[in-house]
């Protein structure tokens, strides 16, 4: 069932032995920082609930935060009418006289209307109908709305794991050595930028947070202000717009972490530690 997924043995455990005993919970609730898996163990979850795979699968429903075409950008929430809609489906007969399954995305995101219009299906469940919510952070989320799912914590995964998988999946020991080491515990993220380097004609999402960790380093080593505005700019990019400028600075304050976090293992004397080796 959970064959692919790197690491969260725990969890997976659980929910394979919940499902063998008939004893799958209306509601889950997978937290923990992004790019752990939880998108991943919920469709295996559901794929196995449904006993077929769930691509294009017309009784798993899929709510996001959504896109504007107009105007290019996000939603801040997720609104009452996405939620109202999914209730509507999940109420509805199965198409094909199995569970129904709806999968929330950033389950922070939903507008206090929305997690009040989930909470009364939450209270009174509709048969074979499953909800999960995936969730960066428990605490996100209204009390009412954890109480009544089962919460299950996602943490980071042991470098070990993530470097067997990419070893399987074809890197060379230098390069899953790398990649495990600068992706934090997050298979995801290992993952990503091994993807990318597998895509032909596309600049290697590696050689990018490389250089902005060097650009780190020298943000660092910078002597006058000018120059380290200087390096801000380039390491961060002038031209991002207002949601591309909040990635940038959310995936620099990683990055600026996780070099100082380097740098003090270093100076303790702990190189074999270091996740940025280069």
């Amino acid at each position: 069932m959970f064959s692919n997924i790197i690491g969260h043995k725990n969890i997976t455990s659980f929910l394979e032995k919940s499902l063998k005993n008939g004893e799958t919970s209306h509601a889950y609730l997978f937290y923990g920082p992004a790019h752990l898996g939880k998108k991943t163990v919920a469709e295996k979850f559901s794929e196995a609930v449904l006993g077929q795979p769930i691509l294009n699968h017309p009784d798993v429903y899929l709510v996001g935060r959504e896109r504007s075409e107009k105007e290019n950008k996000i939603a801040k929430n997720i609104s009452i009418e996405q939620v109202r809609e999914l209730l509507r489906k999940l109420s509805l007969s199965s198409f094909l006289n199995s569970y129904k399954i709806g999968i929330i995305e950033e389950a922070e995101t939903l507008s206090s209307e929305a997690a009040n219009g989930l909470l009364k299906t939450l209270e009174e469940p509709t048969p074979k109908t499953v909800i999960i919510l995936l969730s960066t952070s428990v605490s996100a989320l209204p009390a009412t709305i954890v109480s009544r799912c089962q919460a299950l914590k996602f943490l980071p995964v042991a470098k070990e794991k993530i470097y067997d998988q990419l070893i399987n999946l074809g890197a060379s020991r230098d390069e899953a050595r790398d990649l495990a080491g600068i992706s934090w515990g997050k298979p995801g993220v290992a993952l990503d930028f091994w993807q990318n380097r597998k895509e032909e004609g596309r600049e290697p999402a590696i050689e990018e947070y490389e250089e902005r960790a060097r650009g780190i380093l020298d943000l660092m080593r910078a002597e006058t202000m000018h120059d380290r505005m200087k390096i801000f700019d380039e390491v961060l990019g002038k031209d991002s717009g207002t949601e591309d400028l909040f990635g940038s600075l959310n995936q620099i304050l990683a990055l600026w972490t996780s070099v100082l976090r380097d740098a003090v293992l270093l100076h303790h004397g702990c190189p074999e530690l270091v996740a940025n080796t280069k």
